[in-house]
């Protein structure tokens, strides 16, 4: 019986020799651990017999395994499906962000992608667009390291021809790699001349790309709204839906600046979540004022993949929050309003919406020509997070409280943990006298901690810098 055993044991080290230098990687076995047997009782024949097969079926284990990895290897297209799980840092924050700038100081310099650590800001890799063209939108899967991104010709320049086709690339990182970067075309259909693309969101496992767009928007501004969800590795269109312009779908229409990554977001892999608001404009007044716009209401929606594609956006989609609107009398509790409908974040894969929540606790009184009010701090805002859910709890992530208001007096999460114990994003308090700017960092256990900002163009950094940074 031990020559059988020698020789079984020189085949599977024979076996493994031959393909380990086809096997790029494979996982340790992790074995349970052998029972104890008892003082004072032997193990019986049968117990042997189990025993000595341990490291054949191992062996036999490790050989399936490998032939598998090789398999995956050699598909042709080379396509394999991302990890879910996102890799955070020890803080708990993902390891890297991609963000777009402008590849000079001059106005109609087209968006490079530059990626970076989050914790220490160190510049991993910067990605030209392609000649004649510049990045136009960016957007994360849950891995940290899968993106897609669009571009278009010229320029973000506002003073450019909006509305221009978009092209779409897959972005995947490895930052210990000799290339940290590839950017590889997308089968994804180009959108036509005069599309606006309200929103883009790729879904966490980086299999799927929803696309929110309005078609023929230049020339009629009321036309259909459409949300399509597209197969990354073929382009097809899986899901489709679409809505007469009866308000504004996405935050309303982008007349410049990235497309936006924060407008729609995943609820896991089986839905999506938009903002649908109507509002009034304001009315002109002797041809010289403008009253102000009323919101009539502002709703947070959520659509299932359980409906058959090629629906209606409004009927098949359900009411998962209303929020707040119009002007609340102090004192009056934190609560999430309008700015949310182009700001959705999402506490992982969680259908729970992490926002700003603004409160005013007493009536500022006169403001100076810093827009602060004297005496106590009156200007409250916070994170909430809201239940999508049915019976879902709400609560509140920190608060925070300045004497001020104005553009440099701003809360905004740009992600979020799945616990929604974990934040990114912009904090400015601007003090009475001073004109520092809002600070990005990590939001955690009612605390903000400081980071490096990634790397900004606007005169004011926060929520014009929104879109983007992706993760």
């Amino acid at each position: 019986m031990l020559e059988e055993e020698i020789a079984l044991a020189e085949e599977t080290a024979r076996a493994m020799r031959e393909l380990a230098d086809t096997v790029t990687y494979a996982p340790p076995l992790r074995l349970a651990p052998r029972r104890r047997a008892r003082r004072g009782s032997g193990l019986t024949l049968r117990d042997r017999w189990v025993l000595r097969a341990v490291p054949f079926a191992a062996a036999v284990a490790v050989i399936a395994l490998a032939l598998a990895l090789v398999t995956i290897r050699d598909i042709p297209d080379g396509s394999v499906v991302p990890p879910t799980s996102p890799k955070p840092t020890p803080s708990g924050v993902p390891t890297y962000y991609a963000a777009l700038i402008k590849a000079s100081g001059e106005q109609t310099a087209p968006e490079q992608i530059v990626i970076g650590e989050t914790l220490t800001g160190k510049r991993v890799a910067t990605i030209a667009p392609p000649a004649g063209t510049t990045f136009a939108g960016i957007t994360g899967a849950a891995d940290d390291r899968t993106f897609v991104v669009d571009t278009q010709p010229g320029s973000l320049d506002p003073e450019s021809e909006p509305w221009q086709p978009r092209t779409w690339y897959l972005l995947r990182i490895d930052p210990g790699a000799a290339n940290s970067a590839t950017l590889t075309s997308l089968p994804i259909p180009e959108t036509a001349a005069g599309t606006d693309v309200n929103a883009i969101a790729i879904s966490p496992d980086g299999t799927e790309l929803a696309v929110a767009q309005q078609p023929n928007s230049l020339s009629h501004p009321d036309a259909r709204v459409y949300l399509r969800v597209y197969s990354v590795a073929s382009g097809a269109v899986l899901r489709s839906w679409s809505s007469a312009a009866g308000g504004q779908f996405f935050g309303g229409t982008k007349y410049s600046g990235p497309d936006s990554n924060l407008a729609l977001a995943w609820i896991g892999q089986v839905g999506l979540v938009f903002a649908y608001s109507k509002v009034k404009p304001g009315e002109t007044v002797d041809g010289s004022q403008v009253t102000p716009r009323t919101v009539v209401f502002a709703q947070i929606r959520v659509v299932s993949f359980g409906h058959e594609p090629g629906g209606d956006l409004l009927a098949d989609s359900r009411l998962a929050r209303s929020l707040t609107t119009g002007a609340r009398k102090p004192p009056s509790p934190l609560s999430c309003g309008i700015a949310t409908v182009d700001r959705i974040v999402l506490a992982g894969d969680q259908d729970m919406l992490v926002c700003t929540g603004t409160g005013e606790y007493r009536a500022a009184g006169p403001l100076n020509s810093d827009l602060c009010a004297a005496g106590p701090a009156w200007n409250r805002l916070g994170l909430l997070e809201y239940g999508l859910g049915n019976g879902d709890s709400d609560r509140t992530l920190s608060q925070y409280a300045t004497r001020c208001i104005g553009p440099l007096v701003q809360l905004q999460a740009l992600w979020s943990d799945p616990s929604g114990d974990t934040q990114l994003g912009f904090l400015g308090l601007r003090r009475s006298g001073g004109n520092s700017q809002p600070e990005f960092g990590q939001f955690k256990n009612g605390a903000f901690h400081p980071l490096p900002t990634p790397p900004t163009e606007s005169t004011v950094q926060g929520l014009d810098d929104a879109n983007y940074i992706a993760w």
